[in-house]
């Protein structure tokens, strides 16, 4: 029951994250323009770049509170947890000072700026590092809640500081300063209001956090994992961010604020499959500590194949429905007709990049750091020469069709790996099973879609033709699920007996 109310908690967060960026975003782009919400892409690639401060501290933190849980030292987990909010306010604090020296250089020399000038550019990402730092220890906290299994309240102090953030900045640029400074001053007010808020819920969870001072030693205790983890994310956040870092410098402000404005779209994919992966990673860590590799195994596969049957019908509409979405979404029909093929592209790379989110949650619950770390050096040092080359030879479409092509090669690569050592043997089941049912049930609707659509003249029409296809494939792939085709015997069984 805990994993369902943290999941439906995780995904009503998720999807009011998605639901309220997306209606800020024509508010933003109508107040700022197109080119300064480049400026608001910039602050969100910056923001993802910043878990390379992380140094792997929260999902060690995590993993030991879900640890804890199971073998009864959750005070033990308490005192990790004092210890490293410390570091991350520390981190918070400095990032201030780091963003404010580097503004004018970023302004001046790295971004390609159009009809922006330089000083209020450097302004506004002085104010987006404040405002990064300010939200950063909220990270650390939602990763306990995460350990701890209360998923429920992180997504709700997530809810309200999402509401804030999008549409209290929508009311500052109305009705007090259309302009990059009121936008990020609001942020920052924002992000601090979300780490204070995630605080009092985690430390509440945890049943209290006690006054003491810094604990080396229980940094100590969980360096080795916490090193491999930071090894990680920072080639995790490489391997994501790369078409980000490489189209900032390589692009006009206007074309990368095109770029970011597809990424968001693409990006609400991640609000369902985080949600599965907050829920799977503490219950996979707990099922490896008590050695239950069965039941690790049917949990592994069923909520690979259950999260997917939920996620390709939002991906086949996202993607086929791209331009009348966004035409309608923007207000803009020129804006639409050049960011559509880059939400397609994406929205395919990241359908399958989600997918992967289960096997690196199998590494990271058995400890194994060094196998993401091996992959995502792997798929870095192909990711970025091949998106310098797109890029600099067709620009933003070049990147999204790199992003595309990786993670098609992250699929294979990373399951044979991950599979060499943990539940050996079960690659190709795990491909041939979980992964690719899904992603069958879905392509006729895609492939009705692609027909259709263009034969409608009613942007709202293919919205909606695209919503019945999308809606025909969720419940295809539901009847297909194991778990609900049992359930469905036994409903008739009993309707046979009591007849």
């Amino acid at each position: 029951m805990t994993a369902k109310r943290n999941f439906l908690a995780g995904l009503s967060s998720s999807g009011w994250t998605a639901l309220a960026g997306l209606a800020a975003v024509p508010w933003f782009i109508r107040y700022l323009g197109i080119e300064a919400y480049g400026i608001v892409g910039l602050f969100l690639m910056l923001q993802a770049l910043f878990v390379l401060l992380d140094m792997g501290l929260t999902p060690a933190v995590s993993r030991e509170i879900a640890r804890a849980q199971v073998a009864g030292t959750l005070r033990q987990a308490r005192d990790l947890s004092h210890s490293m909010a410390i570091i991350f306010w520390a981190i918070a604090a400095l990032s201030a000072v780091l963003f404010t020296v580097l503004a004018p250089w970023i302004a001046g020399s790295w971004l390609r700026l159009g009809g922006l000038e330089e000083a209020e550019v450097a302004t506004a990402v002085a104010l987006a590092g404040l405002a990064i730092g300010a939200r950063w220890p909220s990270t650390l906290y939602g990763g306990m809640l995460i350990g701890a299994q209360r998923i429920d309240l992180a997504s709700l102090v997530t809810i309200f500081a999402v509401t804030i953030a999008n549409f209290g900045a929508v009311l500052v640029l109305a009705f007090v300063e259309p302009s990059l400074r009121a936008f990020f001053i609001w942020q920052a007010v924002a992000g601090l209001i979300q780490s204070l808020m995630m605080r009092r819920a985690a430390w509440s969870a945890m049943g209290g956090g006690r006054d003491r001072a810094f604990d080396l030693q229980a940094v100590k205790s969980v360096w080795r994992f916490s090193a491999g983890m930071a090894a990680v994310a920072a080639t995790g956040v490489l391997f994501s961010q790369i078409d980000k870092i490489v189209l900032s410098r390589t692009v006009s402000l206007a074309d990368f604020g095109k770029y970011a404005l597809a990424t968001m779209v693409a990006g609400i994919l991640y609000r369902l499959i985080l949600p599965a992966f907050n829920v799977v990673f503490p219950r996979f860590s707990g099922l490896h500590e008590a050695g239950d590799t069965a039941g690790l195994s049917r949990l592994y596969h069923g909520s690979t194949r259950a999260t997917l049957t939920l996620l390709c019908p939002l991906a086949m509409f996202l993607a086929v429905a791209a331009e009348p979405l966004l035409s309608v979404w923007t207000r803009e029909a020129n804006i639409a007709k050049e960011v559509a093929p880059l939400v397609v592209l994406l929205i395919a790379g990241t359908v399958v990049h989600c997918a992967m989110y289960f096997p690196y949650a199998l590494q990271i619950a058995h400890g194994l750091t060094s196998m993401p770390l091996k992959i995502n050096l792997a798929l870095s040092g192909l990711f970025l020469p091949m998106t310098i080359y797109l890029s600099l030879s067709i620009g933003a479409l070049g990147a999204a069709i790199s992003w595309l092509a990786l993670h098609l090669i992250y699929l294979f690569l990373g399951s044979w790996v991950t599979h060499r050592q943990i539940l050996r043997g079960e690659s190709w089941r795990w491909i041939s099973r979980s992964v690719l049912p899904p992603f069958a049930v879905t392509a006729p609707a895609v492939l009705a879609g692609v027909l259709i659509l263009p034969g409608v003249a009613s942007d709202w029409m293919k919205i909606a033709i695209a919503v019945a296809l999308a809606t025909l494939a969720l419940l295809a792939g539901l009847a297909m699920l194991p778990d609900v085709r049992a359930t469905a015997r036994r409903l008739v069984g009993n309707v046979a007996g009591a007849n």
